[in-house]
């Protein structure tokens, strides 16, 4: 994970399925606990959003703590898959001014990284 200096840079966000990975009792219906953190240094972060979809539609995840300037925001997002098939999961965290962290991945040189974090949920029948 990236930490963003004050600069003005991106706010940075990545979420996990919880420590399970998505095994047999992971069925299409059953709820899927997302976690993760966000962070926009001296910006803050506003909030962080959710993608089931690679990015065409977006929810709202919830804030377990609004961080500070100093540490990392904490969220969550209960997504209960529908159908069993791949997912492109996909999280994204607007910082305290209003800009929508970019989509574009970006090393951690020399201005702190930035993309969305991605990745492939499998849910089984």
């Amino acid at each position: 994970m990236a930490i963003q200096s004050s600069d003005g840079s991106p706010a940075v966000s990545r979420t996990t399925p919880d420590s399970r990975p998505l095994s047999p009792d992971r069925r299409a219906g059953v709820p899927v606990s997302l976690k993760g953190v966000a962070f926009a240094g001296e910006r803050g972060v506003s909030r962080v959003e959710v993608s089931t979809d690679d990015g065409r539609t977006w929810q709202e995840a919830r804030r377990d703590y609004p961080g500070t300037r100093l540490t990392w925001a904490l969220r969550s997002y209960a997504w209960r898959p529908a159908n069993p098939g791949e997912y492109q999961l996909a999280v994204r965290a607007p910082d305290g001014t209003g800009a929508v962290q970019p989509s574009e991945e970006r090393g951690l040189a020399p201005e702190g990284a930035t993309g969305y974090h991605r990745v492939t949920a499998r849910v089984v029948a």
